[in-house]
């Protein structure tokens, strides 16, 4: 640890840990030396994901710059080790004032730009704007995640579909992880009335992925617009790039990201 020239400490987060929380004092600056951290930050009781760091990534570094509170929420994805170096003892280690105010202003751009990317969309009128450009080419292969944290907690890891029809549904069961096969994705939610045993579906048709609803009881919210099988419209095509889709209305509380890589 001395060739750091800092006082610090190695310590050791488990899978699902929280490391800190978003509006949490920075008191320290870790430096990970294994496995991989989710950042997120929570709106109105929806956790939005905004990436991943691993080995070699500083974490924490910009709020203990600027003397703030956390921006955003720090989750062990895996075990984690990590470097733990007090914020104090980070700062006064840039004594240079040229390199510290350079510091200062890249950690200060980057905190500006630390924005959710993912929210449901709840303005009609944009939804109609952006469906009027040209659509960007994607790779046809969406990838699934959580958005609400019932989701989040239930799924090892992001979902990549390449077999279709794909289903979303519940279990109903009491059982700890989500339940995938190739054609199906099952969450066992006992108590979120929400998502249905066979909710909708993800379809292929050439290049385009589309959403179906399959009869829910409440319908499935596609970046903001609600589809249903017995309603005007019950399918909804995916965009490059990244997709929400809740369950039961514009606050459901059970929510996934469904993301596509957009191509040239």
């Amino acid at each position: 640890m001395s060739a750091l020239n800092f006082d610090s400490s190695e310590i050791v987060f488990k899978e699902g840990r929280t490391i800190f929380e978003e509006g949490d004092e920075s008191d320290s600056v870790y430096l990970l030396t294994d496995g991989e951290v989710e950042i997120l930050r929570q709106d109105q009781g929806v956790f939005h994901h905004l990436g991943i760091l691993d080995r070699g990534n500083l974490l924490g570094e910009t709020s203990a710059l600027h003397k703030s509170t956390r921006s955003a929420t720090a989750r062990a994805k895996t075990t984690v080790r990590a470097i733990s170096i007090d914020a104090d003892t980070f700062r006064r280690s840039f004594t240079d004032p040229l390199v510290k105010h350079v510091l200062m202003t890249i950690s200060g751009r980057l905190r500006e730009r630390y924005v959710p990317k993912r929210d449901l969309v709840k303005n009609s009128e944009l939804i109609t704007r952006v469906r009027k450009e040209k659509r960007q080419r994607h790779d046809g292969i969406p990838i699934i995640s959580g958005v609400t944290p019932l989701v989040i907690d239930k799924l090892l890891s992001d979902v990549r579909v390449t077999e279709f029809p794909f289903v979303i549904g519940n279990t109903r069961t009491q059982g700890q992880m989500a339940v995938l096969t190739n054609q199906s994705l099952m969450i066992p939610l006992p108590t979120a009335p929400d998502l249905d045993s066979r909710h909708f579906e993800f379809i292929k048709r050439g290049r385009d992925i589309v959403i179906r609803d399959l009869g829910s009881k409440n319908g499935t919210v596609v970046n903001g617009e609600t589809i249903s099988k017995y309603g005007k419209k019950s399918e909804m095509l995916l965009e490059a790039g990244e997709n929400t889709i809740g369950t039961g209305g514009m606050r459901s509380k059970v929510t996934f990201l469904a993301s596509l890589t957009p191509i040239e």
